[in-house]
């Protein structure tokens, strides 16, 4: 199906059910009956689970840098076992990273930065009636603007 085209809801289960029953089939040694039955269980459930909600699905670039920065976050925190040996947590170490990943050091502060709020929003939920400190001052900012 072209990309342009809008997916029926029919087509879009239709479509998780037949490539999750291939990889189940191919990687988890299911029969084809079996592997589709499950697909179509965990087919329901996303439905039940997200009735009436807008789900964005990123594209395969997208989900390919969301992997590739969690594995820049998590070789950031070690230490490099191969010479030159650098620490975790250094300048040293991030430019490093932006070697072998082929990236920039400012992307990959970026990334650190992205991948590090990311991971506190998971640890440290937000409290009623108490917003963020960054955003009363672009608040602020836009108030003394208009």
């Amino acid at each position: 199906m072209a990309r342009s085209e809008q997916m029926t809801l029919y087509q879009y289960v239709n479509e998780l059910v037949t490539c999750g029953a291939a990889v189940l089939t191919q990687q988890g040694g299911l029969s084809d009956e079996a592997a589709k039955g499950l697909m179509l269980e965990i087919a329901q459930r996303l439905c039940e689970t997200h009735a009436a909600n807008t789900v964005y699905i990123p594209a395969a670039k997208r989900l390919a840098d969301l992997k590739r920065n969690a594995t820049i976050w998590a070789e950031y925190q070690q230490d490099n076992p191969e010479p030159p040996y650098t620490k975790r947590w250094t300048s040293q170490r991030a430019w490093e990273l932006a070697k072998k990943y082929d990236l920039t050091p400012q992307r990959i502060y970026i990334i650190l930065k992205q991948e590090r709020l990311d991971e506190l929003a998971e640890v440290q939920p937000e409290l009623d009636g108490v917003s963020d400190p960054m955003d009363r001052r672009a608040e602020a900012a836009q108030t003394e603007a208009s």
